[in-house]
């Protein structure tokens, strides 16, 4: 897992999900989401209409103005009022938005479908299946079924991530942009669950620091350009025990410590963490801190 901050108000967590395509997660504003505006896509959580909503749906529609509205009400109803099922997927261009496609997918109401589970696996799977028919490379998710629908967020982000990670063939990257800090850390925590013990942070154009669970005594790159600073660890050459080893570790580490154990801090906190290295490790080309 990676982390990028381009302002304070800006983190991107990057995940590996296969060796050919990674997960994002990040706090924004999905309608101003895009990576090349010619192979990346916003999936909109519609209702069965496809007329625009409240939420997202409702913000995805009045950002793209009228043609999307007019281009939703050609698609053909498959029975009166319902242009799109729950679980399915529908495809258009994006108009005004800086994305180039919006993939539009019905989630459930949690409260109303008996199998709520399904039908949310569902219409993530159908997005990336119509995805990958338009070979649309990059898709950007919003939390399905989290807003007027009342899908519980936990739920929510298990069914979400398991289900990209079982289907995200042929997509070089899946992004979620998520509107709110609470459901934004639940999503990083799920996420974290599919990822391996290590943290990256850029830190500048040209630096990044790494946090990663290991023995540090064991860390090295390249054995020629890497060293371990003794002000972390004390003075290696006395043969300092595990213990002591410990002890010796900046509050950072600890915090990223419990954030690898499943208690991920908040988006503001890891905002501070990078704010707290940046003076540290600007003049490296990269920087590590090992946790136990």
């Amino acid at each position: 897992m990676s982390i990028n901050r381009g302002d304070s108000k800006k983190l991107v967590a990057h995940f590996s999900l296969t060796p050919t395509c990674s997960l994002k997660i990040q706090k924004g504003d999905i309608t101003r989401w895009f990576i090349d505006g010619y192979s990346d896509a916003i999936v909109n959580p519609a209702d069965e209409r496809m007329l625009g909503g409240v939420g997202a749906d409702g913000a995805i529609h009045g950002a793209a103005g009228p043609q999307l509205r007019t281009t939703c009400y050609a698609v053909p109803e498959v029975r009166p009022g319902v242009r799109c099922p729950t679980g399915e997927a529908r495809i258009t261009r994006g108009f005004k938005l800086p994305a180039s496609y919006v993939i539009h997918t019905v989630g459930p109401k949690y409260a109303v479908h008996s199998n709520s589970a399904a039908s949310l696996s569902n219409a993530y799977r159908n997005s990336l299946r119509v995805a990958r028919e338009n070979n649309i490379q990059y898709v950007a998710f919003p939390a399905i079924s989290c807003g007027v629908f009342g899908y519980p967020y936990d739920e929510a982000a298990t069914v979400a991530i398991s289900t990209i990670k079982e289907h995200c063939y042929a997509i070089k990257e899946v992004h979620f942009v998520l509107f709110a800090d609470d459901i934004c850390n639940v999503w990083l925590k799920k996420a974290g669950e599919f990822a391996g013990k290590r943290v990256d942070f850029n830190m500048s154009p040209t630096c990044s620091l790494t946090i990663q669970k290991g023995d540090i005594t064991r860390w090295f790159i390249d054995g020629s350009y890497d060293a371990i600073p003794p002000s972390f660890l004390g003075d290696l050459k006395f043969g300092l025990s595990k213990k002591a080893r410990q002890q010796c570790y900046s509050v950072i580490s600890l915090e990223v410590s419990r954030s690898l154990h499943g208690k991920c801090p908040s988006v503001e906190k890891l905002c501070r963490l990078k704010e707290e290295t940046n003076g540290l490790v600007m003049e490296h080309s990269r920087s590590h801190y090992m946790v136990d």
